[in-house]
C-alpha cells in the first residue's frame, strides 16, 4: 500500500514537474518566439521558402488550445523596391496551426492556415510591368518546396487554408484607374501535391470608374501537381451579380455564371458555357486568354438570344411607344470578341432587328481613359419608328439633361457607319456614311448620303461641350456646314402646292454655334438664340411653274442663286430667339427673264413652338420678260413685310412697284386660316402710258388715231383676294381724265367670273376705235365699188366672259352721238351676253333698250332699243354737223341677226324698224358753207337774201314704218304731215350689205302739182334727183328748200 501510496506520489510529483516544464517552456516559447533572434529565424525562413523579402510589424505569439499555434501580427510580404513602398500582400493577423511531432521529423505539417485581414496590392508600372511578376518568377525557378534553417530542411504542409476580410486592390499608375475586390474569402481543404484541392472563393467587387459593384463566388478544386510547375483550376463554377449606376431605374443586378478552368503555370484562364441574364435579356458564349504573364489577352464569342425589342423597351422605357407595326419584332446579337490591356474589340458583330441588319466591328480602347472605335454598315433603318413623340404625335421637347451630357463631354469615339437605305422625317436615305471623331477636344462628324430627289447630302459638324454639373450648367458650341445637291427635279422641301421648282442645283448652309452657357434644364432648342450663319442656293438651268387647282403656268430659266445670313440680335426675350437677316436671290431666264429680290431685316423666333414674327422685313428688287420673253421693260418693286406663322397673317406695307410706265402702291395684307387664304389691302395705281402696257399684253401696237388716248391712268381703292376670289373695292380714280369710280369682284384668274359696278364720267368711245375700224359704208365714202374687207367677230373672247353687273356714264358718245346719264346692266355665262335694263338721256329724250347676245360657231344677237321725246335737230347737228331736221323725235329697234363677221350681222339683218317726228322742220340748203362738210352744186337757192335762206319748212308729223330682212329696210308706211300746204308719202327700199338706196317720196301741196323726189344710188353717197325746174314754182322749191339740181346731202350722214 505505501508501495503504490509511494508510486503514485511520485507520479503526481513527475507530472507536476512535467506540468512546471512544460509551462516553464511555453513561457519560455512564448518569451523565445518574440525575440529579435526567432524573429530574425522566422523572418529568414519565409524570405527563402517564397523567395521574397516580408516585413513583420507586429508580435509573434504561441499558443497551445486547441492545437499548437503560431500567432502572426502584423506580417507584409514586400513589393520590388522600383515598385516603391506598395506591399504585394498585407496579413493583419495569421493563426498557424501546427503538429509538433513531425518538426522532430524535419516535417512542418500546418493544421490549418487563418488568415484575418489581408490586403492584396497588385500594380501596373508606367512600363507595363506588374510589381508581382519578380515573385513569380523566383516561384518557378525553385526546384522544390523544403525549407532549410541553419542548414537543416524542412517539407512544409498544409491541411487547409482560410482567409477572411480580405481585400484585392488593383491600380494602373499612368491611368490611375483602380479596380476593388473587398469582402474577399476564401476556404480550402487538404493541401498537397497530387490531390485535388477544393475551395470556396467570394468577393465583392467594385470599379469606380466604370460604376460598376460585383458580388462573386468561384468555387471548385485546385490541382497540384507531382511537378512543380503543375498547377491549374478545374471543373469551377463562377457564379456573379453586377450592378451599378449605368441601369435603368428598377432595372435587377445583371446575373453571370461560368465554367471557369485556371493553368496557373500557362498563366491562362478559360471560361466556357458562359451565361449571362442582364436586362431580360439572355446571352450565352466563352472567354479564353493567352499567358497573362505575357500579354493580358482574351478572346471568344458572345451572342443575345432572341427577344422581344419593344417590350424590352417598355419594361425599362414606358415613355417611349414605337409606332403601329412596329410590336413584336424580334431582335439578336452577335460577336467575336477580344479584350486586353488596351481595351475591348467586338469582331464581326451582328445586330439583326425584323429585316434590319447592322454589322460590324466596335471596339473600346483603354480602360482608364476609354475610347470607342467603331465599323458598322446597316442594310435599312427607319428612323422614324425610333424617334419619340409625345402622346400628339409630335417631337417630344428635350432638355439638356435629358441627353447623356456626362457621357458626351467625356466620350472619344472614332469611326464610321454606311447605311444602304434608310427612313428619317418621311425623307428617303440611300448610301448613308456617317463618320465621327471625338478623340479630341471637340466632337467632329461627317455626314454624306443621297436623300430622294438629291444627288447627294453632305455635312460636317465640330462641337465642343463643357459640364459643369456642380452647378448644373454646361457650356455648347461649335460650327458646321451642309451641301445638298439636287437632280434634274429640283429640291422637294422648296416646293409648295401652288409653287415647283426643277433643275440641278446646290444648297450650301455654314454655321456657327458660339459658345455660350446653359442651364441643364433649359430647352436645347435655346441654343438657337447663338447661332449665326449663311444659306447659299444655287440653280443651274431648269423648268418650274406655278400652279393654281388645273392650272399651271410655266417658268423657264437659265439659272438662279440666292443667299441668307442671319445672326442673333442683342436684345431677346429667354424664351424667343431675334435674328438680324439679310437675304438676296437672282434669276434669269424665259419666263421671267431675269428676277433680282434682296432685303433684311429683324425676324424672332418662338423657341417652344417654332413660330416666326416679323414686322419690319425690308425688301427690294426687280424683274423683267414677265408678259413677254423678250420685253425689254423692267418691274421693280420695294416694301417692307410683316408676317406672323402661328396667326397665318402676313404683310406688306407700302409697296411700290414700278415698271412698264406705271406705278402701283399700297399695303397688303394676308390672312391665313384652315379654311381660305384671304389677301387684302389698299392700292395706288398711276399708269403714263397705258397703251404701252396694253401693246404688249396684247402682243401688237395699239393704234388709235388720237395718240393722247390710253396714256394716263390713276386708280385707287382697296382690294381682298380669297382662294378663288377678288375684289376690288371702293375704286377712284381717272382714266384719261374721264373719272371712274366703283367695285369689281370675281372668281378666278385666268377667265374670271366678274361682278361689277362701275361709274364713268364723259366717255367718248368714238376717240378709242382703232384706225382701222371703220364701218362698212364709211369705208365706200371714197366712190369706188370694192367693198370693205369683213372683220372677224370677237366670238373666243364673247364666250368667255362671265359675270353680271352694271355701268354708268355721265356721258357717252359713239358715232358722233352723244348720250346722257346712259346706264345698263350686263350678264354674260357660257356664251350668252344680256345687256339689259338700257336707259339713258338722248337730246332732251329718254333711251332704253335691250340685246341680247349667244356666242357659239357663229354670234346670234338681238336688239332692242326705243327712243322718246328726243329732239332730232341736235342729233343730226352731231352726226352730220348740220340740224336738216328738226323735232321731237321717238325711235323704235327691235332687230336680230347671226354671223362670223361684221358683214355677216349686217347681211343677216331681221326685224322691224320705226321711226316718228312731231312738230318738226327740215332745211336741207341755204347752209353756210364755211361750215359745210361738203359743198352742194349751185342753184338759184343759193342766190337768194340770206334771210331766205334762214327759212325752215315747218311740219306737224312725219312717221316711217321699215321692215328689214336679210339687211334690207323696206318702207311699209312713211308719211309727213305739213298742214296745210303739204303731205309727203313714200315708198322704197334701202340695203345695208349692198350699199343701195332707191326710195321715192311723193309731195302733196295745196293747189300745185305733186313734186315726186327720188333717192337712188349708193347708200352711203345717194342721188337726189328733183324733176326739173321748170315744171316746179319757187314756191315749191321754198318749201322743200331743195337746190335746183340733185345734191348729195345724206353724204354728210355717214361722215
Amino acid at each position: 500500500m505505501k508501495i503504490f501510496k509511494r508510486f503514485a506520489v511520485l507520479l503526481a510529483e513527475i507530472f507536476a514537474f512535467g506540468v512546471m516544464a512544460i509551462a516553464a517552456l511555453l513561457l519560455w516559447a512564448s518569451y523565445y518566439v518574440d525575440t529579435d533572434e526567432f524573429r530574425s529565424q522566422f523572418i529568414a525562413s519565409v524570405e527563402q521558402y517564397i523567395g521574397q523579402p516580408i516585413s513583420l510589424h507586429g508580435e509573434l505569439n504561441i499558443a497551445l488550445y486547441p492545437t499548437l499555434s503560431l500567432e502572426i501580427l502584423g506580417l507584409a510580404l514586400d513589393g520590388p523596391p522600383e515598385m516603391g513602398e506598395v506591399p504585394l500582400v498585407e496579413l493583419d493577423t495569421v493563426h498557424l496551426s501546427v503538429r509538433l511531432l513531425p518538426l522532430f521529423d524535419k516535417r512542418i505539417e500546418i493544421r490549418t492556415i487563418v488568415v484575418e485581414g489581408m490586403n492584396v496590392h497588385v500594380v501596373k508600372r508606367r512600363n507595363g510591368e506588374f510589381n508581382y511578376q519578380a515573385l513569380l518568377a523566383k516561384q518557378r525557378n525553385r526546384s522544390s518546396n523544403n525549407v532549410s534553417v541553419d542548414g537543416k530542411a524542412f517539407t512544409v504542409s498544409l491541411s487547409g487554408l482560410e482567409v477572411v476580410g480580405a481585400l484585392f486592390d488593383y491600380w494602373d499608375v499612368q491611368t490611375d484607374d483602380r479596380l476593388v475586390l473587398s469582402e474577399m474569402a476564401l476556404r480550402t481543404g487538404t493541401i498537397k501535391k497530387g490531390v485535388p484541392v477544393p475551395f470556396t472563393a467570394k468577393s465583392a467587387l467594385i470599379w469606380e470608374a466604370g460604376d460598376l459593384k460585383s458580388h462573386v463566388t468561384l468555387q471548385g478544386f485546385l490541382h497540384l501537381g507531382e511537378a512543380e510547375e503543375h498547377f491549374r483550376l478545374d471543373g469551377a463554377t463562377l457564379t456573379a451579380s453586377f450592378e451599378g449606376g449605368f441601369l435603368p431605374q428598377g432595372a435587377h443586378p445583371g446575373e453571370l455564371t461560368a465554367n471557369v478552368s485556371v493553368d496557373f503555370d500557362e498563366s491562362k484562364l478559360k471560361l466556357d458555357k458562359l451565361h449571362v441574364r442582364f436586362l431580360g435579356l439572355e446571352g450565352e458564349g466563352n472567354l479564353e486568354t493567352d499567358n497573362w504573364t505575357h500579354d493580358l489577352r482574351g478572346f471568344g464569342h458572345f451572342r443575345i438570344l432572341p427577344f422581344a425589342f419593344d417590350s424590352t423597351l417598355q419594361r425599362y422605357l414606358p415613355e417611349y411607344t414605337l409606332p403601329l407595326g412596329k410590336e413584336n419584332q424580334l431582335a439578336d446579337f452577335s460577336t467575336d470578341f477580344e479584350v486586353n490591356e488596351a481595351g475591348f474589340i467586338m469582331d464581326g458583330a451582328v445586330f439583326t432587328l425584323a429585316d434590319q441588319v447592322i454589322k460590324g466591328d466596335l471596339g473600346i480602347h483603354s480602360f482608364s481613359h476609354p475610347w470607342f472605335s467603331f465599323d458598322l454598315e446597316a442594310n435599312t433603318i427607319d428612323f422614324d419608328s425610333y424617334i419619340p413623340r409625345d402622346r400628339e404625335g409630335g417631337r417630344e421637347s428635350v432638355i439638356w439633361e435629358n441627353i447623356p451630357i456626362k457621357e458626351l463631354s467625356s466620350l472619344a469615339a472614332k469611326g464610321q457607319f454606311s447605311l444602304e437605305q434608310g427612313t428619317i422625317e418621311g425623307h428617303s436615305l440611300r448610301g448613308l456614311k456617317l463618320k465621327l471623331d471625338t478623340t479630341q477636344a471637340d466632337l467632329s462628324a461627317v455626314f454624306s448620303a443621297s436623300c430622294d430627289s438629291y444627288e447627294s447630302l453632305e455635312a460636317n459638324f465640330k462641337f465642343h461641350i463643357n459640364p459643369k454639373f456642380e452647378q448644373k450648367r454646361l457650356m455648347v458650341g461649335g460650327e458646321g456646314d451642309v451641301v445638298i445637291s439636287s437632280d434634274e427635279r429640283g429640291f422637294p422641301f422648296l416646293e409648295t402646292s401652288s409653287l415647283k421648282i426643277g433643275g440641278q442645283g446646290a444648297l450650301k448652309a455654314a454655321f456657327t454655334l458660339e459658345t455660350a452657357e446653359y442651364g441643364l434644364a433649359e430647352p436645347i432648342v435655346n441654343a438657337l438664340q447663338h447661332l449665326q450663319g449663311t444659306v447659299d442656293f444655287l440653280q443651274k438651268a431648269g423648268t418650274g411653274a406655278l400652279m393654281h387647282k388645273s392650272k399651271v403656268h410655266l417658268l423657264r430659266y437659265s439659272d438662279m442663286n440666292g443667299t441668307l445670313s442671319f445672326r442673333p440680335k442683342e436684345a431677346h426675350k429667354e424664351d424667343s430667339l431675334l435674328l438680324d437677316t439679310r437675304f438676296s436671290f437672282r434669276e434669269s431666264g424665259q419666263t421671267p427673264k431675269t428676277f433680282r429680290l434682296q432685303g433684311g431685316g429683324p425676324v424672332s423666333l418662338s423657341l417652344k413652338d417654332f413660330i416666326f414674327r416679323s414686322n419690319n422685313l425690308k425688301m427690294s428688287g426687280d424683274t423683267s420678260g414677265i408678259f413677254l420673253s423678250d420685253s425689254p421693260d423692267q418691274v421693280s418693286f420695294k416694301g417692307t413685310m410683316a408676317f406672323d406663322s402661328n396667326k397665318g397673317i402676313s404683310s406688306l406695307h407700302k409697296v411700290t412697284l414700278q415698271g412698264l410706265g406705271a406705278t402701283l402702291s399700297g399695303d397688303i395684307n394676308f390672312i391665313d386660316s384652315k379654311a381660305a387664304t384671304k389677301t387684302q389691302g389698299l392700292f395706288h395705281l398711276s399708269v403714263g402710258d397705258f397703251r404701252k402696257i396694253l401693246s404688249i399684253l396684247l402682243g401688237h401696237p395699239v393704234q388709235i388715231a388720237d395718240e393722247k388716248i390710253l396714256k394716263k391712268m390713276v386708280l385707287k381703292g382697296d382690294f381682298v383676294v380669297e382662294d378663288e376670289r377678288f375684289a376690288l373695292n371702293n375704286i377712284e380714280g381717272e382714266v384719261d381724265d374721264i373719272p371712274l369710280s366703283g367695285m369689281i369682284s370675281g372668281k378666278g384668274y385666268i377667265s374670271p367670273s366678274l361682278s361689277f359696278s362701275l361709274k364713268a364720267g364723259d366717255f367718248d368711245l368714238d376717240k378709242y376705235l382703232s384706225l382701222s375700224s371703220e364701218s362698212p359704208i364709211e369705208g365706200k365714202l371714197d366712190g369706188s365699188d370694192h367693198d370693205s374687207s369683213p372683220v372677224a367677230l370677237p366670238l373666243g373672247f364673247l364666250r368667255q366672259l362671265d359675270g353680271q353687273g352694271e355701268i354708268f356714264f355721265e356721258s357717252f358718245k359713239l358715232a358722233d352721238v352723244l348720250a346722257q346719264n346712259l346706264e345698263a346692266r350686263l350678264q354674260a355665262r357660257n356664251g350668252v351676253i344680256h345687256i339689259s335694263e338700257i336707259s339713258g338721256q338722248l337730246h332732251g329724250g329718254l333711251v332704253s333698250g335691250d340685246w341680247t347676245g349667244r356666242a357659239g360657231k357663229i354670234l346670234e344677237t338681238h336688239l332692242k332699243l326705243r327712243v322718246e321725246k328726243m329732239q332730232v335737230g341736235p342729233l343730226l347737228e352731231d352726226m352730220a354737223g348740220r340740224d336738216y331736221v328738226r323735232g321731237t323725235t321717238a325711235l323704235d329697234f327691235d332687230l336680230t341677226s347671226s354671223g362670223r363677221t361684221d358683214s355677216d350681222i349686217v347681211l343677216n339683218l331681221n326685224g322691224k324698224a320705226w321711226g316718228e317726228i312731231r312738230e318738226g322742220s327740215f332745211k336741207f340748203t341755204g347752209y353756210d358753207t364755211s361750215t359745210k362738210p361738203t359743198q352742194p352744186e349751185s342753184s338759184r337757192y343759193d342766190k337768194q337774201p340770206a334771210e331766205a335762206k334762214l327759212r325752215r319748212t315747218i311740219f306737224k308729223k312725219a312717221f316711217a314704218f321699215f321692215s328689214v330682212r336679210d339687211g334690207v329696210f323696206t318702207i311699209d308706211d312713211y308719211k309727213l304731215e305739213a298742214p296745210p300746204l303739204l303731205e309727203s308719202k313714200g315708198t322704197g327700199q334701202f340695203s345695208l350689205p349692198a350699199n343701195t338706196i332707191n326710195v321715192s317720196i311723193q309731195n302733196d301741196f295745196v293747189a300745185i302739182p305733186s313734186v315726186t323726189i327720188n333717192i337712188v344710188g349708193k347708200l352711203s353717197d345717194p342721188e337726189v334727183k328733183v324733176p326739173t325746174v321748170k315744171s316746179l314754182n319757187e314756191t315749191v322749191l321754198n318749201i322743200l328748200t331743195l337746190p335746183e339740181k340733185s345734191f348729195k346731202f345724206l353724204r354728210d350722214l355717214f361722215k
